[in-house]
């Protein structure tokens, strides 16, 4: 590989790193709008039901973000099996979380539509935003047995 070739394979890994970032941020900030909102509602035993469609949806387009880029060909799933094939059944069990949390969180939209109880609106909400955290979690724990170095091995 030339240098010229080299340096061009760092600036859009750079490119992509920043984007991949600005993702995860949107994914965070959106998740902790919604959990502060929803402790709000909580402490005030009221639900602002546009309040939490507006920000349920914000949860849905940056959770549907996140699906489509970890699940391209180049994506963070196909770099995991690429790095360790044998955590392909834990990736499996990412994909397989992205199309169940999408359908939680659709649901919860209409149930945010119905004439549903506040106290039942805020527990379903609560669940779905734990559910996704878990997810996140469990996504955070593959990376580091992704990328980590078994230093008793002497990697």
């Amino acid at each position: 590989m030339t240098i010229s070739r080299k340096r061009e394979t760092v600036h859009v890994a750079a490119r992509r790193t920043h984007t991949d970032e600005s993702r995860r941020e949107a994914f965070s900030a959106a998740l902790l709008s919604l959990a502060d909102e929803l402790d709000a509602m909580s402490a005030a035993g009221d639900a602002d039901v546009a309040r939490l469609q507006q920000l349920c949806m914000a949860t849905r387009t940056a959770l549907q973000r996140h699906v489509v880029e970890a699940e391209a060909d180049d994506g963070l799933l196909e770099q995991v099996v690429g790095e360790e094939p044998n955590l392909y059944a834990r990736v499996e069990k990412m994909r397989s979380e992205h199309i169940d949390l999408s359908m939680q969180v659709n649901e919860l939209l209409l149930a945010l539509d119905s004439d549903r109880p506040c106290d039942e609106l805020l527990a379903m909400t609560r669940d779905v935003l734990a559910r996704i955290n878990g997810h996140r979690h469990r996504a955070t724990e593959l990376l580091l047995d992704t990328y980590m170095l078994d230093f008793a091995a002497g990697d």
